[in-house]
């Protein structure tokens, strides 16, 4: 197997369906993936004994030096026992806020149009602040505050135990 140039991203035509994997001679691991529609520059180890493909980037956006020395990076990152796709996922989770995971949560499960606009309601009207806050930086502590501070009742003299309950608990 030879030496990845540019040359041979450049010239190597794409197969009719699938997918064709060109690995490089000198850096292991590192690799040229082609389909039908798109070339990119991968990286295939092992992290923790799992097998993990990470892509790069695009042949037309990264020249091949460049891929070169991201994938060392990733490789050596790799070997450390750090799993690219884990933090991937990590960094998404961690973004995830408030109404995002309302409005998921809403549209996975299957509830009655009425619970649905009673759990809208009350998320929205007191936990405003709480909304665009990422979910994991609202902590057990102030759930339970807040779930408190609900239950201690209303100006109208309900307990506010019913609205203190529909709210999100850990």
């Amino acid at each position: 197997m030879p030496k990845l140039t540019q040359r041979i991203s450049d010239t190597t035509i794409a197969p009719a369906s699938g997918q064709l994997i060109i690995r490089d001679e000198e850096l292991k691991g590192f690799g040229l993936r082609i389909t039908p529609q798109k070339k990119t520059y991968i990286v295939d180890s092992r992290v923790n004994g799992v097998k993990r493909r990470v892509t790069i980037g695009r042949c037309d956006l990264l020249s091949l030096e460049e891929a070169r020395l991201k994938a060392r990076q990733i490789l050596l990152d790799m070997a450390s026992g750090i799993d690219p796709t884990a933090e991937k996922r990590n960094e998404k989770v961690a973004s995830i806020t408030l109404i995002e995971l309302l409005e998921e949560y809403l549209q996975v499960r299957t509830l009655k149009t009425s619970t649905a606009s009673v759990y809208r309601r009350v998320i929205t009207k007191k936990l405003t602040d709480w909304l665009h806050l990422p979910i994991v930086e609202i902590t057990k502590d102030m759930v339970e505050t807040r779930h408190r501070l609900l239950s201690s009742g209303s100006s109208k003299g309900t307990s506010g135990k019913g609205y203190a309950n529909v709210c999100p608990s850990t």
